[in-house]
């Protein structure tokens, strides 16, 4: 659903964002500031702001063991359970990409610790979608 923003992209701004779509998934740079350039070409080119989905998916697509697609609401109330909640925005941001990645990898390592052997962020991305997504608590209960 999400990625279908992309057609709104058009003439100048659609070859801006594939340029700054290939640096992303394939540039030698700071992670940090593919981003950014990443996240600029597509404010610059949809009506709507990205979304968090939009942002981040295609990474996590290609790069599963590198980057993972942020569900924000499932996301913000994972990162709730290791510390503050400021650090991570309900926009995409290039610091706060950094902090949910953070907190992935904090859940990989528990999940481990647990027993479990996470494949790739892909497997994370789908844990905490299952467990803290607004309906996840009462399908819980449920089981």
């Amino acid at each position: 659903g999400r990625v279908k923003q992309l057609d709104e992209l058009e003439g100048e701004q659609r070859e801006a964002a594939g340029e700054a779509l290939r640096d992303l998934l394939y540039g030698d740079i700071r992670f940090g500031t593919r981003f950014r350039d990443w996240l600029r070409a597509l404010k610059a080119g949809l009506e709507k702001r990205p979304s968090w989905r939009l942002v981040t998916a295609l990474p996590a697509l290609v790069h599963p063991r590198d980057h993972v697609c942020v569900r924000q609401s499932a996301f913000r109330r994972e990162a709730a359970i290791f510390g503050p909640s400021r650090l991570y925005s309900r926009r995409p941001k290039r610091t706060a990409y950094q902090n949910f990645l953070r907190i992935s990898k904090q859940t990989w390592e528990r999940l481990e610790e647990e027993g479990y052997s996470p494949r790739d962020f892909l497997d994370i991305h789908d844990f905490i979608w299952a467990t803290l997504r607004p309906s996840a608590e009462k399908h819980l209960e449920e089981e």
